[in-house]
């Protein structure tokens, strides 16, 4: 997917759980862990799948929107 950002990720993961907060929690991390992938920091590989499914994107799309070659 072309022009997919870590913000952008981020954003639609937290509109299927209904807020950043609520991400946050069914995640099982911290808001401002949220807030340092939003700005571009690589999930964690734990929570790498699960965040592609609730952004609704592929790993492999996700990844290459972290920056991973």
């Amino acid at each position: 997917m072309e022009n997919l950002t870590p913000s952008l990720v981020i954003h639609c993961a937290a509109a299927s759980a209904h807020g950043r907060a609520q991400l946050a929690w069914a995640l099982g991390v911290t808001p401002p862990t949220i807030n340092r992938w939003a700005a571009g920091a690589m999930p964690s590989a734990k929570h790498i799948k699960q965040l592609a499914d609730m952004a609704g994107v592929s790993v492999i799309d996700l990844l290459h929107a972290f920056g991973a070659k």
